[in-house]
């Protein structure tokens, strides 16, 4: 049993009022809780192999979306002090353009990793979010549903899934 492809609706965000794609679990603007408990609905009858990677897919593609957020705006609002910057160089009389163009690309290089580390921390708090108020229900629930132990669903997680996987994060220290 596959997954149905949806295309992605918009709504708004009821703490802010952004208007976002429906597959965001979270506002990027202000963090609030936009999922419902419809988001995982009917993964319990996958069988664990589908779970697992569903559950897996999600987390990476919640992941996703935060990160590429998180980088955009990062980019986006970092550009405008750099702007700034060489206009007030400028304007005080610095007029060596290979001067300013060199710390033009300096700071678009320090604006870029600092973005970069923004997006890799909204990825992680994104996907440990969506872990604990998502998946892990989903979990309890598909294990309380099948005849499967924790300990086995541990070790198909291990199998199934690459060492990077968001999931494998989640369970890699327990053998229950």
């Amino acid at each position: 049993m596959t997954l149905p492809e949806k295309q992605p609706e918009e709504r708004e965000c009821p703490s802010c009022g952004r208007v976002l794609k429906s597959e965001f679990a979270f506002c990027p603007s202000c963090g609030e809780t936009l999922s419902d408990s419809s988001v995982f609905a009917g993964f319990e009858d996958q069988d664990l192999a589908e779970f697992i990677t569903s559950a897996n897919k999600y987390l990476s593609e919640s992941g996703t979306n935060a990160a590429e957020s998180a980088f955009g705006l990062g980019c986006y609002l970092g550009f405008i002090p750099v702007v700034l910057l060489l206009l007030i160089l400028f304007l005080f009389g610095l007029r060596n353009w290979i001067i300013l163009a060199l710390i033009g690309l300096g700071a678009v290089l320090i604006i870029t990793g600092i973005a970069a580390l923004l997006s890799r921390r909204a990825r992680a708090t994104n996907i440990r979010t969506a872990y604990y108020r998502e998946v892990e229900p989903q979990i309890e629930s598909y294990l309380n549903k099948t005849s499967i132990t924790r300990g086995e669903f541990y070790s198909a997680v291990r199998e199934l899934l690459s060492e990077d996987a968001p999931l494998l994060e989640y369970i890699k220290y327990r053998s229950e």
